[in-house]
């Protein structure tokens, strides 16, 4: 099987099924296949990313795939620029402590007890908005 003719990755962004295409940017939806190396196409929920670039690179472009997706669904209107900054600073988090978020909770050591007195967690950062 060719790499380009491999089933697509699906991910959940806010609750969205996306697939992700690691694919040849002659596969990428028109209009986008000259200079773009990742592209997110929100009306059928695929993501592409081009196989020319390097591992690290494609994961730097999901990365900002995913903030263009939350940008769009949350109604943020970022900018490229700040895309690519959040991008920049996730990739960076993310690589520097080799960070698997689900397998870094799994490690943190049991809680020898609840404190009842906290509320429980949720939305605090932003309370009544729907964060979905």
């Amino acid at each position: 099987m060719k790499k380009t003719d491999m089933k697509p990755k699906t991910i959940k962004i806010l609750g969205f099924t996306y697939r992700v295409h690691v694919c040849d940017q002659s596969q990428f939806p028109e209009g986008f296949r000259d200079n773009n190396v990742g592209h997110v196409h929100h009306d059928t929920s695929d993501i592409y990313i081009s196989t020319k670039c390097s591992r690290e690179n494609q994961i730097s472009i999901l990365i900002h795939e995913v903030v263009h997706t939350i940008s769009s669904k949350q109604g943020l209107n970022l900018t490229e620029e700040t895309v690519i900054r959040l991008e920049t600073g996730l990739f960076s988090f993310f690589s520097d402590n080799d960070f698997q978020p689900f397998k870094v909770l799994d490690e943190v050591d049991e809680v020898d007890e609840v404190d009842e007195t906290l509320p429980e967690c949720g939305n605090e950062i932003a309370p009544g908005i729907d964060i979905r």
